[in-house]
């Protein structure tokens, strides 16, 4: 029970409480009871309703869980935990495991539903197999440029990587989709040039003309993301963990979707191709 505010304002007050006994009679609280302040705890903490004590650690948000590795094995050799006690580690780290254990569906689904995009798209098998087998070349740039900046896997570099690998696939869409309008004819070039020649150099110019729209796709994200990188405040430390992968993938996506692409095209117009001039 609480007693009212008057009544607890100080020692003395508590010591004069009157306190009614069995038999009816009054008596003051002082003459059943040493009354005394004392210094205690502010606050009793309870977790999962059992008492608690909290040990604040600030260390480098980068390097949590290599710290709970070695923290876990001095305490294992160190410290005999009594009966009914127990130690947890909570905060960012308790955060990034349960990140951690949905990333483990959340990424497969991911990637489930960029596979589907594609085969609507293209409503065949061979780009969707070319673009997935490309999409880890467009991913390298990120894995570099966040070994250059000494980041740690975290759950805002694993934000930006899904987001790079929808830009990436998006990239490659962007070029299969007209190297596949590749005319299959001879009427495009010279009449002097062997089949082969005559859909290489569709495949080139088809490139080409996508030249345009495949750097705007590049210098947009990366000229857009690039002041996130020497950004600084609150927020600041997490947005430049997802803008890095970003950053460092959209270099290597671009060239993936010039260079790398168009030397893997489907197979099957090539082949067209050759069977109409024989």
């Amino acid at each position: 029970m609480r007693y009212p505010q008057a009544w607890r304002d100080s020692a003395v007050a508590i010591a004069d409480m009157p306190l009614r006994t069995p038999q009816g009679a009054y008596v003051a609280l002082s003459e059943v009871a040493n009354v005394s302040i004392d210094t205690g705890p502010a606050v009793i903490k309870s977790d999962n309703a059992k008492p608690a004590s909290w040990v604040l650690i600030d260390i480098d948000s980068q390097k949590v869980a290599q710290f709970i590795v070695l923290a876990d094995h001095a305490l294992s050799e160190q410290l005999t935990m009594p009966p009914g006690y127990s130690l947890t580690w909570q905060g960012g780290y308790e955060s990034a495991q349960r990140a951690q254990a949905r990333f483990m569906y959340v990424v497969p689904v991911t990637i489930a539903i960029i596979v589907a995009l594609l085969y609507l798209n293209f409503r065949r098998w061979m780009p969707v197999a070319v673009t997935l087998c490309a999409l880890p070349l467009a991913l390298s740039g990120a894995v570099w440029l966040i070994w250059l900046l000494d980041y740690a896997v975290s759950v805002a570099v694993v934000v930006g990587v899904i987001a790079l690998a929808g830009l990436a696939a998006e990239m490659a869409v962007l070029m299969l989709v007209y190297l596949q309008q590749v005319p299959l004819d001879n009427r495009q070039v010279d009449a002097s040039e062997t089949p082969n020649r005559s859909y290489d150099h569709g495949i080139i110019q088809a490139a080409a003309s996508r030249l345009r729209p495949v750097l705007m796709t590049s210098a947009t994200v990366i000229l857009g993301l690039l002041p996130v990188m020497w950004g600084s405040g609150a927020g600041a430390d997490v947005m430049q963990h997802i803008a890095a992968p970003m950053i460092g993938g959209m270099v290597s996506a671009l060239l993936l979707a010039l260079f790398i692409i168009p030397v893997f095209v489907p197979a099957a117009p090539a082949l067209a191709a050759l069977n109409a001039y024989g």
